[in-house]
């Protein structure tokens, strides 16, 4: 029992269990329980994708590439244009990866890239922006992969500046 007291139809009584919603109920006498705040309210559930069948997900995959007119898509387009959410697909395929290839689509990441394409990648950003790099640089607006791209592959991203410069020099 919680031990904040309401108002409701005038009396003064001890606060349900689930007190929070009610400290904002304001009923008056006569008016339905489920009218709160003179909005009539009706409580429904959303629905969810636990029994979805595979098929369906992989169409839904699949038409949201073709709205995009993509080969593939992210999981951020997925999740804005689809009716299921990208964990659905991820838990059920074991990855998002998994799902692309399930539907027929391409990957969305390259993950066989080389230590050569992120140190030529890396090249052209520290010659674009005249000094080295930061790890908030590494943006699509001036490389090819992002800092935890080199983070992931070096341990850190100092360690990743520290094996360019001996590619490097």
């Amino acid at each position: 029992m919680c031990s904040r007291w309401i108002g409701l139809a005038g009396r003064f009584t001890p606060c349900p269990p689930r007190c929070a919603l009610l400290l904002y109920l304001r009923k008056t006498p006569g008016q339905p329980d489920h009218d709160w705040l003179g909005v009539a309210m009706k409580f429904k559930l959303e629905s969810h994708s636990r029994n979805t069948p595979d098929s369906e997900l992989l169409d839904e995959l699949r038409r949201v590439a073709a709205h995009l007119k993509k080969k593939t898509v992210t999981i951020d387009e997925f999740n804005d244009h689809a009716a299921f959410h990208s964990t659905t697909l991820s838990r059920r395929f074991g990855t998002w990866m998994a799902a692309l290839e399930a539907a027929g689509l391409q990957k969305t990441r390259n993950l066989t890239i080389t230590n050569e394409a992120l140190f030529e990648n890396l090249a052209a950003v520290w010659l674009k922006l005249g000094r080295q790099p930061k790890y908030q640089d590494l943006t699509k607006e001036h490389s090819l992969f992002s800092s935890g791209t080199y983070e992931k592959r070096f341990g850190t991203w100092r360690k990743g500046l520290e094996a360019f410069v001996d590619w490097a020099n």
